[in-house]
Protein backbone atom coordinates (compact mmCIF):
# COMPACT_ATOMS: atom_id res chain seq x y z
CA UNK A 1 0.00 0.00 0.00
CA UNK A 2 2.93 2.80 0.39
CA UNK A 3 3.66 2.18 -3.89
CA UNK A 4 2.13 5.58 -4.09
CA UNK A 5 4.08 7.04 -1.86
CA UNK A 6 7.41 5.80 -2.89
CA UNK A 7 6.36 6.71 -6.94
CA UNK A 8 5.24 10.10 -5.54
CA UNK A 9 8.07 10.82 -3.91
CA UNK A 10 10.81 9.42 -6.44
CA UNK A 11 8.35 11.68 -9.03
CA UNK A 12 8.64 14.99 -7.02
CA UNK A 13 12.76 14.08 -6.56
CA UNK A 14 13.48 14.09 -10.27
CA UNK A 15 11.46 17.64 -10.66
CA UNK A 16 13.63 19.12 -8.45
CA UNK A 17 16.67 17.81 -10.10
CA UNK A 18 15.67 18.50 -13.78
CA UNK A 19 13.75 21.82 -13.36
CA UNK A 20 11.05 20.52 -13.41
CA UNK A 21 10.91 18.67 -16.69
CA UNK A 22 10.36 14.66 -16.32
CA UNK A 23 12.53 12.67 -18.49
CA UNK A 24 9.42 9.97 -19.25
CA UNK A 25 5.93 9.41 -18.19
CA UNK A 26 5.34 5.76 -17.00
CA UNK A 27 1.73 5.42 -15.01
CA UNK A 28 -0.75 7.69 -13.45
CA UNK A 29 1.41 9.20 -10.70
CA UNK A 30 2.98 10.88 -14.00
CA UNK A 31 0.12 13.11 -14.52
CA UNK A 32 0.44 16.85 -14.34
CA UNK A 33 -2.79 16.82 -12.54
CA UNK A 34 -1.98 13.99 -9.89
CA UNK A 35 1.40 16.16 -9.11
CA UNK A 36 -0.93 19.18 -8.64
CA UNK A 37 -2.66 18.03 -6.53
CA UNK A 38 0.08 16.93 -4.49
CA UNK A 39 1.69 20.36 -4.28
CA UNK A 40 -1.74 21.70 -3.06
CA UNK A 41 -2.01 19.17 -0.20
CA UNK A 42 -5.01 17.64 -1.63
CA UNK A 43 -3.14 14.56 -1.68
CA UNK A 44 -1.16 13.44 1.19
CA UNK A 45 1.02 10.59 1.88
CA UNK A 46 -1.96 9.37 4.16
CA UNK A 47 -4.53 9.24 1.67
CA UNK A 48 -5.86 6.35 -0.50
CA UNK A 49 -6.13 7.03 -4.27
CA UNK A 50 -8.98 5.14 -6.19
CA UNK A 51 -9.82 5.31 -9.34
CA UNK A 52 -12.72 4.44 -11.29
CA UNK A 53 -13.21 3.37 -14.63
CA UNK A 54 -17.20 3.14 -16.48
CA UNK A 55 -18.26 1.98 -19.44
CA UNK A 56 -21.51 1.39 -21.08
CA UNK A 57 -23.02 -1.33 -23.60
CA UNK A 58 -25.59 -1.45 -25.98
CA UNK A 59 -26.84 -5.14 -25.70
CA UNK A 60 -29.61 -4.71 -28.38
CA UNK A 61 -29.89 -2.71 -31.74
CA UNK A 62 -31.16 0.29 -31.63
CA UNK A 63 -32.00 1.12 -27.93
CA UNK A 64 -29.95 3.17 -25.50
CA UNK A 65 -26.81 1.34 -23.31
CA UNK A 66 -28.78 -0.23 -20.50
CA UNK A 67 -25.63 -2.41 -19.29
CA UNK A 68 -22.84 -0.27 -17.11
CA UNK A 69 -18.98 -1.35 -16.69
CA UNK A 70 -17.17 0.00 -14.05
CA UNK A 71 -13.72 -0.98 -12.32
CA UNK A 72 -12.72 0.45 -8.87
CA UNK A 73 -8.88 0.13 -9.25
CA UNK A 74 -6.54 0.89 -5.79
CA UNK A 75 -4.09 2.82 -7.27
CA UNK A 76 -1.86 2.67 -4.32
CA UNK A 77 -1.05 -0.75 -4.93
CA UNK A 78 1.94 -1.59 -7.16
CA UNK A 79 0.71 -2.51 -11.31
CA UNK A 80 1.47 -5.73 -10.48
CA UNK A 81 -0.87 -6.51 -7.60
CA UNK A 82 -3.39 -3.83 -8.53
CA UNK A 83 -5.04 -5.79 -11.63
Amino acid sequence: MLYQQRVTAMILELLEVNGGILPSYNNYFYRSDYIDTVHNGQVQDKDMVLMLSLNSAQLYQYKQPDCWIYIWSVIDLAPGLRY
